[in-house]
């Protein structure tokens, strides 16, 4: 594969890889030190769960659910007694829910990128809002590499769909590129592969596996790129 002129990355194992993940205590905190308690803990998780049956759904429709809609939700029924506001209790609810670690090797490939002058782009499927994705590559000091950093809990669409990788394709054809400069990676086949295929684009596969094909690119760790591309 040639250096593409656009490169738009995933970012849970991708350019993050998590250390932790629990959702349950960010919502210990949204109980604890957000919205004013009228039932038992029990009784609050317990709804949640309930209402979890729901949320995952959008593994099915494609339709992301974004936690700051989640906030005003949980409002609505249980009030607020925190001053903060929703941008700063969605940090640090996130804060709660997962550690991440920058993966091997990615800023020294987002340095050679920015050396060959290829244009960076973030496309993550979250329910945390794209300022608090921006706020999580800041803390590994990756968020000064990228134009501009979409999650899907902004933009209605989440991945395999076609519509919220068409909202990038869109642009950049717009802006004079052809389909063969933009190139999309991803550490999920279903979600990140085989639309930008479909779609006409490039696309890398961050994977362990090795069932290596003439379709699209598979690589392990970001080092290979590197190798490739200086």
């Amino acid at each position: 594969m040639k250096l593409p002129k656009v490169m738009i990355f995933d970012v849970g194992g991708t350019l993050l890889d998590t250390v932790k993940f629990s959702f349950e205590e960010g919502l210990k905190y949204l109980y604890n030190e957000v919205i004013a308690k009228k039932e038992s803990y029990e009784e609050f998780l317990f709804f949640y769960e309930r209402l979890e049956q729901q949320i995952n759904l959008r593994e099915i429709s494609s339709i992301e659910v974004s936690f700051l809609s989640l906030l005003k939700y949980w409002y609505f029924i249980y009030g607020k007694v925190s001053d903060k506001n929703d941008e700063k209790i969605e940090c640090e609810f996130a804060e709660r829910v997962y550690q991440t670690t920058s993966a091997p090797h990615v800023k020294a490939f987002l340095e050679l990128l920015k050396e060959k002058k290829v244009r960076c782009f973030v496309l993550s499927n979250s329910m945390f809002s794209s300022h608090e994705i921006e706020k999580e590559l800041e803390k590994k000091g990756l968020n000064s590499y990228f134009e501009e950093i979409v999650s899907t809990a902004d933009y209605v669409f989440r991945k395999p769909s076609d519509a919220i990788f068409l909202m990038y394709i869109k642009k950049l054809l717009l802006e004079g590129y052809s389909l063969e400069d933009i190139c999309y990676i991803g550490n999920e086949k279903i979600k990140d592969i085989d639309p930008p295929l479909s779609l006409g684009i490039n696309a890398i596969w961050r994977t362990n596996t090795s069932c290596k094909t003439k379709t699209y690119m598979e690589i392990k760790e970001y080092q290979e790129l590197i190798d490739m591309w200086k």
